[in-house]
């Protein structure tokens, strides 16, 4: 059963907490494109919380409203209306703590998405596009584009990871527990902090979204692809196999009947 929130007042104590510290990036989004759709005050309240958590090595602050009422400026109402504004958008999740216990509320801090993540989302891009029109959508989706370089002419002479660092092709493979178990509570984590590939596919050209294109027009389950992104990235590191070859291999090991490649799945 949903538990009935009690009236927000100023004295009502909240503990804010955050799992890790806004990065560069996160708050050039968080200024880019959050800013317009969630307004003055829900984007005041937003930075005001963040700063107050990093005051704190643990990313922890306890306090009462009427403290955010005075760094706001601003009345109860128009501070709940910004809080809610902030859990629409994935900002902030809102907890209510047992009766009789202090803080009354927790606010924890959710770290925006990435850029290519907010503009894959039809809600919050198209919520933006009709904020700000489409001229301006347009200078915001160039501003986070990466910037397309002409390569022509260009010889790639740079060293793949393996031809640089040994590792044991067997643990390649099959990598070690503690590996496997730290990749497994990544994935737990909350999507927007689960984006950074890892050091092996960093260091490819691989075109990723090439091979899945491809794919798409043979029997294969797209969502095993996903799953086995990095797999596929370690294959073609290790044996330097391209979009069009890796294709075909995946294809040519996909089992008709049920569609999971023998080589992934």
């Amino acid at each position: 059963m949903t538990a009935t929130p009690q009236p927000l007042q100023p004295k009502t104590t909240v503990t804010v907490v955050a799992t890790r510290p806004l990065t560069d990036a996160q708050r050039d989004v968080l200024d880019q494109l959050y800013q317009p759709i969630l307004g003055v005050a829900a984007y005041t309240l937003a930075v005001v919380l963040w700063r107050q958590v990093s005051l704190t090595p643990e990313l922890q602050v306890s306090l009462n409203h009427s403290e955010l009422l005075t760094l706001l400026n601003i009345g109860m109402n128009p501070l709940q209306e910004a809080r809610y504004r902030l859990e629409a958008t994935g900002l902030l999740q809102s907890y209510q703590n047992q009766p009789d216990r202090l803080p009354e509320l927790i606010y924890e801090l959710k770290s925006p998405v990435t850029s290519e993540m907010f503009f894959n989302d039809d809600l919050l891009s198209l919520l933006l596009l009709e904020t700000v029109g489409e001229r301006q959508f347009k200078r915001l989706k160039t501003h986070f584009l990466a910037r397309p370089l002409n390569r022509s002419g260009w010889q790639n002479i740079s060293r793949q990871f393996l031809d640089v660092f040994q590792l044991d092709g067997r643990l390649i493979a099959e990598p070690p527990k503690v590996i496997q178990t730290t990749k497994q509570e990544l994935a737990e984590q909350e999507p927007a902090a689960n984006t950074l590939p890892n050091a092996i596919t960093t260091s490819t050209d691989f075109d990723f979204s090439l091979l899945v294109d491809i794919l798409k027009r043979a029997y294969v389950d797209l969502d095993d692809i996903q799953k086995y992104r990095n797999v596929i990235l370690n294959e073609h590191v290790l044996y330097d196999i391209d979009e069009t070859e890796m294709a075909s291999l995946i294809g040519e090991a996909t089992d008709l009947v049920t569609n999971n490649s023998i080589l992934i799945g």
